[in-house]
């Protein structure tokens, strides 16, 4: 043996030197003085001693000196020395071995060198740091008290490791994504609960690891921390990078073409144009259930009379009306599979005028003249839809497929009969929701979410309002903005703008995502082209923004309770213009077509006001409910709880309206009683003239009996016809749909029971 090999052996033969090595390795470069403080030896009593073994390990090349820094670090002698010490160590320690089980259902013996892996593939990390943390990782689990080690296990204390040396952003991309087992159990316990099928289970707990993924390693730090914190919340966070939240079809496009799909995907079925009135209701059907796996929620179908006219001319009325019946029945059968959306028909009582010269389109994709030649047989589809409406929803209340009945001026005189029968169909189901389209060419489009798409983007309607996207929606917490512009000494307008900066960069991500998943083609249909024309206008998009809380943060600037008088509507007025002016400078930046919106959604109200009661406390923060149930208004001004007048009420509606063109929806709580048509038409008319409300709807809450299929009014104790108690099934309106009050949250729950009900007769008269 050479004698620098006996020298080596010589170095590491002491347990000392074996230390000042091992903690080179696991610390880096470290000086003389912090060697000796990391040994705990005495800078007096044994610096002789530490000296000689420092000097022992230089001269045997395991260890150099850096003279630029005067700090000691290894060689790579000395690493190959740690490593044959290791395996003696592992040959001859009474150590039990270190059993894994892997995410293969196997057991493997531990290797430390798989961390090195994962950290150098996974996160980036250099070598030599992943060979130190996997070392130290390894240490700590042997000291472990357990059968086997699982890859979970492993990875938490890796990232601990991490954590303690400062590496976060390495740690970040290391985090294991997923639930833990009592979040599992409870979400298949809530699900029971609620009714909801196996399928929502597993989409819920997909969408929980993608909102963890999307916070991680998608949104920057300072955006994902004000989503977390509180200062706004995104919306649909499992789907941010994989979806958009809604979207607004072209039937034009189905009829002309067939359903088609990206070539990516040209193993899908291709359907072509229908040749019939009863092919072009299956192909409907078709294009809903395809779509309904490419978006997260609703999907809207405008002008669906005017459009699918040109197939019923010809047929009898009972042709008609039968296949809409079986139309509905199939659709609402999809979106009950499908997921949380909702469908959204639009039915036109009159021919837009945007559409009466264009092109319509029939059997096999034919053009057959403009649309105002199909009058007669578009108005002959709107009755037959609201007629089979009323006999589908006659009993027990419908869910997933809601009317939007779109009003233009010449509807609005009091003496249309279609304009009678929807309001026939409100008052019997609570269904439909009212737009006015008397200031527009009939070419606005509304969702029954309250989503808004008018011509204020390229100028062209077709581009504008069809084929576009909700692409994805952030709530703004605006007491929050006051609450902090108070406590930083900051102007609530400078901190608007920097709030409203992040949203709309997090709104740009979602947009570059969801472009990037239309590329690699895991969206086939919405991305799909044909002649050069895809059928999704991304780029026209809506980003929405909402506000959440104004009448809180109203309440919090003037400290007192509202009385909604001038002064409320002046701040209310002034708050809007700020928020629309910031969304204008910085959407700017992207060329982005954000909007500002005041539609309710179920969970960020609950959510932001819970947050700012836990940040402030409750003698600080402005909301409604009690501390059991704190909830911000998210729907116009102000709260359904409020004991004010009908007029006030639409007043303000109307305000909000004004400036809200993302989207907005009034909903009017009906007394628990009947109401006639004629009530309700009237209120409508005096709604649209007298209070500018775009977007509306009537909420008569009703409760349905399982035993006997009675519908009754209110929320009785029991059936007033069969007296049963237990078969009870209680309905109200949540936002864009007439759900069962099992599927609210508690919280909305609570509020609902004191809602404002309004008697129209005396309150329009009044």
């Amino acid at each position: 043996m050479s004698r620098r090999a006996l020298r080596v052996i010589k170095a590491f033969s002491s347990s000392l030197r074996l230390k000042i090595l091992n903690l080179l390795l696991l610390r880096g470069q470290l000086s003389y003085t912090e060697i000796m403080n990391e040994l705990k030896l005495n800078p007096v009593r044994d610096a002789g001693r530490f000296a000689y073994h420092l000097k022992l390990l230089l001269e045997s090349d395991l260890i150099e000196l850096d003279p630029s820094t005067k700090r000691y670090r290894l060689t790579d002698l000395g690493r190959r020395v740690i490593d044959v010490t290791e395996d003696i160590e592992s040959k001859v320690s009474p150590h039990r071995r270190m059993l894994v089980r892997t995410s293969k259902a196997s057991l493997e013996e531990f290797d430390r060198n798989k961390i090195v892996n994962s950290l150098v593939k996974e996160a980036n990390v250099p070598l030599e740091e992943a060979q130190r943390v996997a070392r130290e990782a390894e240490r700590r689990l042997q000291r472990f008290k357990t059968r086997y080690l699982t890859a979970p296990l492993i990875r938490e204390v890796v990232n601990a490791v991490l954590l303690e040396r400062g590496l976060e952003e390495y740690r970040h991309k290391l985090t294991r994504l997923g639930l833990p087992v009592y979040d599992v159990t409870n979400l298949i316990k809530s699900a029971s609960g609620r009714g909801v099928d196996v399928d929502s289970i597993v989409r819920s707990a997909g969408e929980k690891v993608f909102a963890e993924y999307t916070l991680l390693n998608v949104l920057p730090r300072d955006v994902a921390d004000a989503h977390l914190s509180g200062t706004f919340h995104i919306e649909n966070l499992g789907n941010w990078i994989l979806k958009p939240d809604g979207f607004v079809h072209d039937l034009r496009f189905l009829f002309r073409y067939g359903i088609r799909f990206a070539d990516t995907y040209s193993t899908k079925t291709i359907y072509p144009p229908p040749k019939s009135y009863e092919g072009a209701l299956q192909s409907l059907v078709k294009l809903v259930y395809v779509t309904a796996g490419e978006v997260v929620g609703e999907q809207a179908l405008p002008h669906f009379n005017v459009f699918l006219a040109p197939f019923i001319k010809g047929l009898k009325e009972e042709e008609i009306l039968e296949g809409v019946r079986g139309f509905l029945t199939m659709v609402n059968g999809i979106q009950a599979e499908s997921g949380p959306g909702v469908l959204s028909i639009g039915l036109d009582l009159s021919i837009p005028k945007s559409l009466a010269e264009e092109e319509a389109y029939g059997m096999g994709g034919e053009a057959l003249g403009g649309y105002a030649e199909f009058t007669d047989e578009s108005l002959t589809l709107a009755s037959a839809f609201m007629e089979a409406f009323l006999e589908h929803y006659k009993g027990k209340p419908g869910i997933n497929v809601i009317p939007i009945v779109n009003l233009q001026k010449e509807n609005l005189n009091g003496e249309d009969g279609l304009l009678y029968k929807a309001h026939e169909l409100a008052a019997e189901t609570s269904l439909p929701l009212f737009a006015d389209q008397s200031k527009s060419r009939g070419d606005l489009v509304y969702m029954a979410s309250g989503v808004r798409f008018n011509c204020d983007w390229t100028g062209d309607w077709e581009l504008d309002t069809l084929r576009v996207g909700v692409l994805g929606r952030v709530d703004l917490n605006l007491p929050r903005l006051y609450y902090d512009s108070r406590e930083e000494g900051r102007r609530f307008e400078v901190l608007l703008d920097e709030r409203v900066e992040m949203a709309i960069r997090a709104l740009e991500i979602k947009y570059r995502a969801i472009n990037q998943r239309g590329e690699e083609g895991v969206i086939p249909f919405l991305f799909h082209t044909w002649s050069g024309d895809r059928y999704f206008h991304l780029r026209n998009s809506i980003r929405v923004l909402s506000i959440v809380g104004l009448n809180e943060v109203i309440a919090a600037i003037l400290d007192r309770e509202l009385k909604y008088g001038a002064e409320e509507a002046h701040l209310a007025e002034r708050i809007l213009k700020q928020t629309v002016k910031r969304i204008e400078e910085n959407a700017g930046v992207y060329n982005a077509r954000v909007r500002l919106s005041a539609y309710p959604h179920p969970e960020a109200a609950e959510r932001l006001a819970r947050l700012d009661v836990e940040r402030y406390g409750w003698s600080k923060v402005k909301v409604q409910g009690d501390k059991e149930h704190p909830i911000y208004t998210d729907s116009g001004l102000i709260p359904f709880s409020s004991d004010i007048p009908l007029k006030t009420r639409l007043r303000f509606e109307g305000l909000i309206q004004k400036y809200t063109g993302g989207g907005h929806l009034a909903v009017i709580q009906l007394e628990d009683v009947q109401h006639e048509p004629e009530e309700l038409l009237s209120a409508t008319i005096t709604a649209i003239k007298d209070f500018n409300l775009n977007l509306f709807t009537y909420n008569l809450e009703s409760t349905y009996c399982l035993a006997c299929g009675n519908k009754s009014y209110g929320s009785p104790f029991k059936c007033p016809k069969c007296g049963s108690a237990d078969t009870l099934v209680y309905y109200s309106r949540l936002f864009d749909r007439y759900l069962p009050l099992k599927y609210w949250t508690e919280v909305r729950a609570y509020h609902r029971r004191f809602y404002k009900k309004y008697k129209l007769k005396s309150e329009i008269k009044g």
